[in-house]
């Protein structure tokens, strides 16, 4: 079984001599997007170590699916991680997407799904204000050259 679909991926009827070697009768283990494979639920490599009819079930722990969007929720990298979404390196990052007009990138934000293991980063911008020295209330005031 495929460990997903429940759907056998190989059926084989084996019968010989105790001790046959039949390790080769696995197939290729599957793929699944979004699922790193943990193997095999049990191995039997010889007819001294088996069970009549026996079922044997390919498994999978589940990867964090990482989304990163910009300001507008237009996602811009996705990736799947086996760590917490925190945990992520700064360097696995995507550049940070340019800021609206009168605003400068601040910080990335997640917001995570534990229980569906998804999590959405986005940029948090601040607005910013550009300090010009001897201007006040709307009056410049020369600085004194001395």
């Amino acid at each position: 079984m495929d460990g997903y679909s429940e759907e056998p991926m190989k059926t084989e009827t084996v019968k010989g001599e105790a001790g046959k070697d039949i390790s080769g009768l696995y197939p290729a283990d599957p793929t699944r997007e979004g699922f790193k494979p943990t193997g095999w639920d049990k191995y039997i490599d010889n007819l001294l170590n088996y069970e009549p009819n026996v079922v044997i079930t390919f498994t999978w722990e589940q990867l964090w699916d990482v989304k990163w969007v910009d300001a507008d929720g237009t996602q811009i990298k996705q990736e799947y991680y086996d760590v917490d979404p925190d945990k992520i390196s700064a360097d696995e990052y995507p550049g940070v997407p340019a800021a609206p007009n009168g605003y400068a990138f601040d910080k990335w934000e997640i917001t995570k799904d534990e229980a569906k293991m998804t999590a959405v980063i986005k940029p948090i911008y601040k607005p910013y204000t550009v300090a010009t020295p001897g201007y006040t209330n709307g009056t410049f005031t020369p600085n004194e050259v001395k």
